[in-house]
């Protein structure tokens, strides 16, 4: 058995890195016939005297640019229906070394139009060789076309014939490879933890390839939005918002800078004119700019859905820790199939990892709670997971930090329930420096944005930012502080209840399979169940717990942040996933298990 075991962690092993080989550095998964073929019928005008393959065979010199070389598009002319015979395509070296060899009847090639020749061989990019071609066994002899030179590809070295190149696309893309590649790794880890007999390599492959394959999961949706035909909004999604990013790697690409020379993140480019966008720090701008002198702009976007997985999978992978398997599933399910979730994940302006990374701390905080240690760790992660987070932009600020706390309050209030005096204490006194922590973060990021802000003048940058970015996006002031277009919208003069109530109608799905029109729905049902259990007097407290908090924390924006709220139901409905969805489902589900466990005693 011990044999068998090693031998599968072998092959398993083999088998992997042949794939990724064949995959990656070969590239051996190829498709497609793509050629640069000219429009005959306009250049007819163009084409020189054609080459009579009678008087002897017809030799040039090419030299492919691109990889996967497959094949020709040739033109021949003199050519009747009814010919007989064969051209010949002969391919060789320097070393006059046959690489190819193609023979095409010429009974399937039509007059003065295109005919495609596939090669049996991929040939090398970058590298010269001879084309040869010749007639044989032919009633009448085909003529070649040529062509002005102003017309040549620019692959033909020598000759003016009239060819086309053909290439095969690679299957799968860079971004593509990558993602697959993490499939493999995380499948190979699965294979080598049924395989092996020591307890912490199995654990440890088992935890790993959870969150390799879940990343990888996320991110190909994240990317491609593989799994959802109705989110008809993700291809141009927020694409305003990621312009303040494009903005500044197009303009520095161009060697253009901001005139008065500040060093803003974020900004329009138009005219050869970069703006500063100065509603926030933009450290997102700032990084992406640098990352972008190496990596193409879709490599971007790739590196925020990998990284948005990721968190989401620690997430996953904590909550399975500290609950059970089911809530972590419905977490799993959410963040896969949300539209919001999904159509923000690419997103460089919103980064969207940066939302709930915070989350991760609370959690990994609720977890080692009794670990001076660790909750040392958590309070110095909190503030620099919200300095980053505010040096990207104040956006659902309320939500994030509450998203933060909330799993330390859940088990803050059940301590309370159960009297558990110690704990309370702890999670009192863990909450207030977590608490701190934030707010030392908010702090230095709002120091660092208001003294460029102010041009250096730190009170006034902090007042310019106060009226005309915290005031317009809360309940804010003076009407008539602020743009008709504010005042048009009613979002300044719109109460609360109002803005709230807007949000309770999804335009989308809720995620895959549950309609938007079933929200309403899906946070009743719940009520209901715990008012059951409550006259039953088997109230769940830490899940009736969790809905409570979890709304709480979804509303906190749209309470806080009214004014930014009321204008903004294009996009604020991905607050109800920083857990209230995920509770609502998870009641649902877990009443129905419940249920049938009790059926089945």
């Amino acid at each position: 058995m011990q044999i068998r075991k090693k031998l599968a962690i072998i092959i398993s092993t083999l088998i992997v890195i042949i794939l990724m080989v064949l995959i990656g550095p070969m590239d051996v998964f190829t498709h497609g016939f793509y050629d640069n073929e000219l429009n005959y019928e306009e250049i007819v005008d163009d084409l020189q005297e054609p080459i009579d393959l009678k008087n002897g065979d017809y030799e040039m010199i090419f030299e492919p640019v691109f990889d996967h070389f497959i094949g020709f598009g040739i033109i021949l002319s003199n050519q009747p229906v009814e010919n007989t015979g064969n051209l010949v395509l002969t391919i060789t070296d320097k070393e006059q070394k046959i690489i190819d060899e193609v023979t095409v009847d010429l009974r399937e090639v039509t007059d003065c139009l295109w005919y495609k020749v596939r090669l049996h061989e991929f040939l090398e990019k970058g590298q010269n060789y001879i084309l040869k071609i010749s007639a044989q066994g032919c009633d009448t002899v085909p003529y070649l076309q040529t062509i002005d030179s102003n017309y040549q590809a620019e692959e033909t070295v020598s000759g003016n014939l009239l060819i086309a190149y053909a290439y095969a696309y690679p299957t799968f893309t860079t971004h593509n490879k990558i993602l697959i590649f993490l499939f493999l790794i995380a499948i190979w880890g699965y294979v080598l933890m049924l395989c092996t007999n020591c307890r912490k390599l199995k654990i440890t492959c088992k935890y790993a390839s959870s969150i390799i394959l879940i990343t990888a999961l996320l991110a190909w949706n994240y990317m491609y939005n593989s799994m959802d035909n109705q989110n008809t909004s993700f291809t141009d999604f927020q694409a305003t918002s990621e312009g303040l990013v494009s903005a500044v790697i197009n303009a520095e690409s161009d060697g253009v800078w901001f005139q008065d020379g500040s060093n803003w993140g974020l900004g329009s480019y138009d005219n050869g004119i970069l703006t500063p966008y100065k509603s926030q720090y933009g450290l997102q701008g700032k990084i992406f700019r640098h990352l972008a002198r190496y990596i193409g702009y879709e490599s971007l976007q790739l590196l925020c859905c990998l990284a948005t997985a990721f968190v989401f999978a620690i997430i996953v992978l904590l909550i399975y820790f500290k609950y059970n398997n089911i809530l972590a599933g419905v977490f799993l399910y959410t963040f896969w199939l949300s539209p919001w979730i999904v159509n923000f994940a690419r997103n460089l302006y919103w980064v969207e990892f940066t939302w709930f990374l915070p989350m991760v701390v609370g959690l990994f905080c609720t977890l080692r709670i009794t670990e001076r240690k660790s909750r040392i760790i958590s309070y110095l992660a909190v503030f620099v997971t919200i300095l980053v987070k505010c040096l990207c932009g104040y956006e659902y600020i309320s939500v994030i930090m509450m998203g933060m706390i909330s799993f330390l309050l859940v088990d803050w209030i059940k301590s309370i329930v159960a009297h558990d005096k110690e704990k309370i204490l702890l999670l009192f006194k863990t909450l207030f420096f977590i608490g701190i922590a934030a707010i030392l973060g908010f702090m230095i990021a709002i120091c660092i944005h208001a003294n460029m802000r102010g041009n250096g003048d730190f009170i006034e940058g902090v007042r310019s930012i106060y009226e005309m970015d915290v005031l317009r996006r809360t309940n804010g002031s003076n009407l008539n502080d602020f743009t008709q277009v504010y005042y048009i919208c009613d979002s300044l003069n719109a109460s609360v209840w109002e803005t709230c109530n807007k949000y309770y109608h999804f335009g989308t799905e809720v995620v895959t399979g549950i309609p938007g029109n079933l929200f309403p729905l899906l946070c009743i049902i719940p009520l209901g169940i715990f008012g059951y259990e409550f006259i039953k007097k088997k109230l769940n407290i830490e899940l009736f717990t969790m809905y409570v908090v979890f709304f709480l924390t979804s509303i906190s924006w749209f309470c806080l942040a009214k004014g930014h709220s009321y204008i903004h139901t294009h996009m604020n409905y991905v607050l109800w996933y920083f857990g209230f969805v995920q509770i609502c489902i998870y009641t649902i589900v877990h009443k129905v298990v419940c249920f049938f466990r009790e059926k089945i005693k």
